[in-house]
Order: C-alpha cells, then structure tokens, then sequence
C-alpha cells in the first residue's frame, strides 16, 4: 500500500515490483494528492522450489514508488522459503517371477496381491518373490532410515542391499527376497519405514499377501521355467507331470534361457495344459 503523507501533490506517480506487478491489482493512480486515498492491493504469489543442496532460500518482494517531486521510495518483503521435509513412500509387491509381469518385468507396484497352488505330489513347495520399494518423496534428505518386515529379518545380498542410513529426496531403496511355501496358507507380508525428521503416516507402510492352495488330485501346478535352458525346461515340465509334448519352445540356441512363459507359474491345471516360453 501507499499514500502520500507529505505536503506537495504527487504527480507522474509511477509503482513497480521486483517480481514483476501482479495481476488483478487496481489501476495504478498517476498522481497522488496529499492525504489522498490510500493505494492499497492484496495479491499472492506461488513460492519457488529451493534449488540444488540447499534446504532454504530467501524470497524477497521489493514495492517501488516515485514520482516527479520524490526521490523512489522502496519497501520490501522477505519469506523464508523451506524444502518439504523428508517423506517416505513404502511399497511392497509380490510376484511368481524375479523380475515380476511375465518374468521379464516391470514389477507392478499394485501387484500386492497374488494366489498360488501346490500339486501333491509333483510339486510340493512352491515360492514367490516380494519386492521392498522405499522411496523418499520428500523435499529433504531422510536420516537414520530403518526398515522392517512382518515376515523375515531383511535379507542382505545382491538382490536385497542393506538399508542405506540416509535416503536423499527422490532417492528409492530396492530389496527382493524370495520365500517359499510348503502348505496351503494364507500369508501377509508388511513392509514399513522410519527415519529421523519423517512424520509417521499411511504410506509409511505396506502389505503383499500371499494365499497358497492346494490343487486338486487330477490338477497339476505350472513350474517357474524362467531362467531355465530349453533341456532343464522341458524336465522341469516333466517332472512337473505335464505332458511332455504340450511344452513349446521358440526357435533358438539350445542354451539361450527362458524369459517369458504364457501360463503364470504355480497355477493349478490340468495335466493336459499346454504352454509356450520364449527364449
């Protein structure tokens, strides 16, 4: 706002802003008369993102005001502007494969659910693989990042990497573990996470459920052939107690290995089922 508080009329009146005149502001007056009406306008402006490393910046708002009789007469406003702190996403996904879809990927981050069946006794123990994503979706680095699982002590190798003790903003943590089943039973796996500056909420955790079945006397259950050479697919097909002739192959090197199958593994058919992998 502004008025003239002095004793000589104002003209030529000109009023800028450092960040460029906002819109929807009241005409501004060209002169100004003493005492006069108060210019007065109210706007807002969307704060800017922090740059680089840093976790604040100043955002400052310069008004100016002149006029043929006056020297310019500034005054400003600083807003202190802060990186959103740290937030951390928790997904948990479940799938048949490694490498989750068909077996050759992508994981489906709403695949939290999947169902799977044992054929006694052909195939007693079937397995699955759980995929622990924690991603920090927050504006600052998270610290003294811990994460847990209902269902095991988290594993650390090359497919599940021990937890990182801070997690930068946009940064995702990766773990695969596989598990395996020897009855029928229903199994939920939650995943969760903490760090240091990071208020608990709903996405701090989440839970893959598993249900194992057993499949009838005349059913059998589709093996994993993924990763498998054609020969060790076929026998695995075999020993399965799939007709041996219903398993297709594409064409190629006897050694190259199985990426994808057509029929998810572990699914209760019949021993007559048929099924086509690629190499």
């Amino acid at each position: 706002f502004a008025r003239n508080n002095g004793g000589t009329n104002l003209t030529s009146v000109t009023m800028d802003d450092s960040l460029g005149w906002p819109s929807g502001c009241p005409t501004r007056p060209t002169t100004m008369a003493v005492g006069g009406t108060e210019y007065i306008c109210s706007y807002s402006r969307v704060a800017p993102t922090v740059p680089g490393a840093a976790t604040t910046m100043d955002y400052t708002n310069v008004y100016t005001v002149d006029a043929a009789e006056i020297l310019a007469t500034t005054d400003g406003a600083t807003v202190t502007v802060e990186k959103p702190p740290p937030d951390l996403q928790v997904l948990k996904s479940v799938s048949v494969y490694k490498l989750g879809d068909d077996g050759d990927g992508p994981w489906s981050a709403s695949a939290d659910t999947i169902a799977i069946g044992r054929a006694v006794p052909q195939l007693p123990n079937v397995s699955v693989w759980f995929r622990i994503t924690v991603t920090n979706v927050g504006g600052q680095t998270a610290t003294g990042l811990a994460v847990a699982d209902t269902s095991i002590t988290l594993p650390v190798n090359v497919d599940c990497p021990a937890v990182p003790g801070t997690l930068a903003a946009g940064v995702t943590w990766t773990c695969n573990y596989q598990a395996t089943y020897s009855s029928a039973q229903t199994v939920n796996n939650t995943a969760s996470a903490t760090a240091t500056g990071v208020t608990p909420d709903a996405g701090d955790t989440d839970t893959a459920t598993v249900t194992v079945s057993t499949c009838t006397a005349a059913q059998r259950s589709i093996p994993n052939l993924i990763d498998l050479n054609k020969a060790n697919a076929q026998t695995a097909w075999n020993n399965a107690g799939l007709t041996a002739a219903n398993l297709t192959t594409w064409t190629g090197a006897p050694s190259s290995l199985t990426v994808t199958q057509t029929v998810r593994a572990f699914t209760c058919v019949a021993s007559t089922a048929t099924m086509t992998i690629a190499r």
